[in-house]
C-alpha cells in the first residue's frame, strides 16, 4: 500500500502476479493445487511453500469432485474390505 503525501489517499500496487486484494501469488496457488493432486499432506505443502495450512485447506475446498451414480461395474469385489 502507498499513501499519497498530498491528499492522504491510500493506493494499492497492482501486478499480474497477484490478484487484487490478495497477498499470495497465483503461481503459489497453482503449486498448491499441483501438490494436492500428487497427494501430499497439507502440513507438508504449507511448510514447503511458506503458507498456512488454512490456505492449503481453502484451495482443497475449491476442488469439485463429481461422482457418476448412473454406472456400476458388472462385477464387484468385496475382498478389498476387511471387517474386524
Amino acid at each position: 500500500r502507498f499513501k499519497c503525501k498530498e491528499c492522504g489517499k491510500m493506493a494499492v500496487a497492482e501486478t499480474s502476479l497477484v490478484k487484487k486484494n490478495h497477498q499470495i501469488a497465483t503461481v503459489v496457488y497453482q503449486k498448491i493445487a499441483q501438490l494436492l493432486i500428487e497427494k501430499q499432506s497439507m502440513a507438508d505443502i504449507a511448510k514447503r511453500l511458506a503458507v498456512s495450512t488454512s490456505t492449503v485447506s481453502r484451495k482443497l475446498n475449491e476442488f469439485q469432485f463429481k461422482t457418476d451414480w448412473n454406472w456400476l461395474p458388472e462385477n464387484m469385489s468385496w475382498d478389498e474390505y476387511g471387517f474386524k
